[in-house]
């Protein structure tokens, strides 16, 4: 009886938990998005699994070459999640910039697929997925990111709970009122791209 009055009680508080981030501060972070002038090469890519496997994503990070600013878009949102680790590779035969996840939870089984196929994703540390969780929570706050109007990762947002991590906080997959793959991508996507060295200056060509 215990037992189950503590588990109820644990239900109520992630029910009752107010979300991390307001509809409000989503929404003012919610704008057009000019693409990247490289291309493909300029995006960084997350990819993330749900907990519950009930679907799968892939998000791309880039600079806004009209406003400097970091800008999130869900590049793909996979129902069939044995789909993800072949619609990665595809990507990455185009060249991004950098492409990974987050050493956790079921998106394991996507990365080791990809490495059987030999390809190697950049992998998010536990340290590096607090700091992730923290920059994009700070970036919407302060208005220095924009968002694609994606209704999952709105929704992801909103059914997202944190969990201490060190000296840190995370986005938890478990006690989230609902599965948060966008949201998850997006993170490791942003935090890929703050960590990615500036791509290489174009070749002068030298005429005499």
């Amino acid at each position: 009886q215990e037992m189950l009055r503590a588990l109820m009680n644990t239900w109520s508080d992630e029910a009752s938990t107010p979300p991390i981030l307001t509809a409000d501060e989503v929404e003012a972070v919610t704008r057009p998005q000019t693409p990247p002038a490289g291309g493909v090469r300029d995006l960084c890519l997350g990819y993330e699994v749900a907990l519950d496997r009930s679907r799968a994503a892939i998000a791309a990070a880039w600079y806004d070459p009209q406003t400097g600013l970091p800008a999130i878009r869900i590049a793909q949102r996979l129902d069939v999640v044995r789909d993800l680790a072949p619609a990665v590779a595809t990507q990455t035969t185009l060249r991004p910039r950098a492409f990974g996840a987050d050493d956790g939870g079921p998106t394991r089984d996507t990365t080791d697929q990809l490495r059987k196929d030999g390809i190697e994703p950049e992998l998010i540390t536990a340290r590096d997925f607090a700091t992730a969780t923290d920059a994009f929570i700070a970036r919407v706050k302060d208005k220095t990111i924009s968002l694609d109007d994606d209704p999952y990762l709105q929704q992801a947002i909103a059914d997202a709970v944190l969990r201490p991590m060190g000296q840190g906080i995370a986005f938890d997959r478990r006690k989230s009122r609902g599965p948060i793959p966008e949201l998850i991508a997006a993170a490791v996507a942003l935090r890929l791209l703050e960590n990615a060295p500036a791509p290489a200056p174009a070749p002068m060509i030298w005429t005499p």
